[in-house]
């Protein structure tokens, strides 16, 4: 829990000292992102996708609920292929 919490700070911290909008969702708590994270890397496929990669982009555009699901199915995806690149 800590290590999410931590990590949307991070975020929210770098977008307010760079002057860019709180991009997540108001309803949502550390408890939501917890739950997805926890669901995506359920699948041994998304292992290599970075954390904060998977908060920031992936689960935060679920959360938001404003993307159709084959558009969400197409970010990760992608953040597959750039995670793969990795390494």
């Amino acid at each position: 829990m800590m290590y999410v919490s931590g990590a949307l700070d991070g975020i929210r911290i770098t977008q307010q000292s760079n002057g860019l909008p709180d991009r997540f969702p108001k309803h949502s708590t550390v408890g939501d992102y917890i739950k997805e994270v926890d669901k995506l890397y359920n699948e041994g496929e998304n292992v290599k996708i970075p954390v904060i990669w998977a908060i920031g982009y992936y689960v935060t555009l679920k959360l938001k609920g404003e993307i159709k699901s084959s558009e969400l199915e197409g970010t990760l995806i992608a953040l597959r292929k750039q995670a793969s690149a990795l390494n």
